[in-house]
C-alpha cells in the first residue's frame, strides 16, 4: 500500500510591522520630525486592523497624520498591495525626552496587539549665525566705503542697489512677523543677485559682494528662523466650586459649603503639589487664555490648540477629556486677550486633569502653557 501524509497550511493573516521602535533624535521645539510605520500582511487571508491608537501616558507631542479611519484591510501578498503606511509625527512643545507608546490592533489569531515604542527629545531652537540686521549693518558699511557698489548702465545701478537692499529688509520684515518660510524664499532671491552667476545678474559688484552673498546663504541654510514674538501667556479658571490640594498625604477636596475629603491614593509626583481650582464630576469648567502680545510687529494672526488630559500619577497624560480644539484671533501689539474655553467634567472623575494650550503662528508653535 502507498502511504499518503498531508500536511496543511494555516489559512490566516499575519501582521507583520516594521519598525517597532523609533526614535526621532533630537527635534528643535516648534518644528517636527516624521516616521513612517509599514504595516504588513505577510499572511494567506485579509488582515483587518480595527486600531491604531496610542497608549495611556504616551506624550500629546506624537500623533498620527493624517487621522485614520477604521477598520483598514490588507490584502495577502498575492499580487495586490498587502502593507500600509502610517506617519507618525513628533512636534516638541517643550524641551526634554519624551515617549510614546503606538498600539497596533488586528484580526492576527496569534498577536492580540504590536506595539511600537516612540522616542524624542525636544531640544532649544537654534539661533541663525547671522540675523538679517546685520547683513544690512554690512550693507551699509560696504556702501559706504564703496566696497558694494550698483551693477549697472546708468541711473539703474543705483535702482539696483536700493533693490537689493530692499529685498533683505523686507525679508527682516517677514520674520518678525514669523513668516520664515516666506522669508526665506526672499532672501533665497536676494542671494541670487549676489552669487557671481550669469543668470540672474547680480545687482552689485565689489569686494565686499562675496561676503555678503555668505551671510545671506548663512541665514537662508539656519531656516531664517530666530524667535519673532514676544508673548505673555497665563491660563484663567473660573466657575470654580472650590479647589483641591495635593501633597504627600494624597488629594483633598475643598468643595465649598461642605467638609473636606481627602483621596490618599492620589498622590502625585512633587511638582504637582500645590492648590488648584475644583470642579465637581459632571459640571462644566470654564478656563481663559489670557494673552499679551508685546511685538515686534503692529498686528499678527494666531492661533491656540487646547487639550485636556486626566493626569496620571506618574505625571503623564492620561484619558483625553477634551480637544484638541483650534482658536484662531488677531491681536494688536500691547493688546491683552482672553481666549475663552469650557469643557465638561467627566462623570467619576477624581484628582487633576491637565489643560495644555498651545501657541501657534504660521504653523510654528510659540510657546506651550499648562494649567
Amino acid at each position: 500500500f502507498v502511504l499518503v501524509l498531508a500536511t496543511s497550511v494555516m489559512a490566516d493573516p499575519l501582521i507583520e510591522v516594521n519598525p517597532m521602535t523609533h526614535d526621532f533624535g533630537n527635534v528643535q521645539v516648534g518644528s517636527s520630525s516624521t516616521a513612517i510605520i509599514t504595516i504588513m500582511n505577510v499572511g494567506t487571508m485579509p488582515l483587518m486592523v480595527t486600531s491604531i491608537n496610542f497608549q495611556t501616558g504616551s506624550s500629546s507631542e506624537f500623533s498620527i497624520t493624517p487621522a485614520q479611519t477604521f477598520p483598514i484591510y490588507i490584502h495577502p501578498p498575492n499580487g495586490l498591495p498587502h502593507f500600509i503606511e502610517v506617519e507618525v509625527t513628533f512636534a516638541p512643545f517643550a524641551i526634554g525626552n519624551v515617549a510614546a507608546t503606538l498600539e497596533i490592533l488586528s484580526n492576527d489569531p496569534n498577536t492580540e496587539a504590536v506595539i511600537v515604542s516612540l522616542t524624542g527629545t525636544g531640544v532649544a531652537h537654534e539661533e541663525p549665525p547671522v540675523s538679517v540686521a546685520d547683513i544690512l549693518a554690512f550693507f551699509d558699511e560696504s556702501v559706504a566705503d564703496n566696497t558694494l557698489i550698483g551693477d549697472g548702465p546708468g541711473k539703474s545701478a543705483e535702482k539696483r542697489l536700493n533693490a537689493l537692499r530692499n529685498m533683505i529688509e523686507a525679508a527682516g520684515d517677514l520674520i518678525d512677523e514669523g513668516y520664515f518660510a516666506e522669508a526665506c524664499q526672499q532672501l533665497s532671491d536676494a542671494y541670487k543677485k549676489t552669487d557671481g552667476l550669469p543668470k540672474p545678474p547680480d545687482f552689485v559688484i565689489g569686494s565686499a559682494v562675496s561676503t555678503l552673498a555668505d551671510m545671506i546663504e548663512d541665514l537662508v541654510d539656519s531656516g531664517c528662523y530666530y524667535d519673532p514674538v514676544d508673548f505673555d501667556l497665563e491660563i484663567l479658571f473660573a466657575n470654580t466650586m472650590g479647589y483641591i490640594i495635593t501633597g504627600s498625604h494624597g488629594a483633598t477636596y475643598m468643595v465649598t459649603g461642605y467638609p473636606p475629603q481627602t483621596d490618599p491614593t492620589k498622590v502625585y509626583p512633587e511638582e504637582y503639589w500645590g492648590e488648584y481650582p475644583l470642579y465637581l464630576p459632571g459640571s462644566m469648567a470654564l478656563a481663559g487664555m489670557m494673552v499679551t502680545y508685546n511685538g515686534p510687529a503692529e498686528q499678527i494672526d494666531m492661533g491656540f490648540v487646547t487639550e485636556v488630559y486626566v493626569l496620571q500619577l506618574d505625571g503623564s497624560n492620561g484619558e483625553l477629556i477634551n480637544g484638541p480644539n483650534t482658536f484662531d484671533f488677531t491681536i494688536n501689539k500691547g493688546e491683552t486677550k482672553i481666549i475663552p474655553e469650557g469643557f465638561r467634567i467627566p462623570l467619576g472623575a477624581k484628582g487633576l486633569n491637565r489643560f495644555i494650550a498651545k501657541l501657534y503662528h504660521d504653523e510654528n508653535l510659540i510657546m506651550t502653557e499648562e494649567g
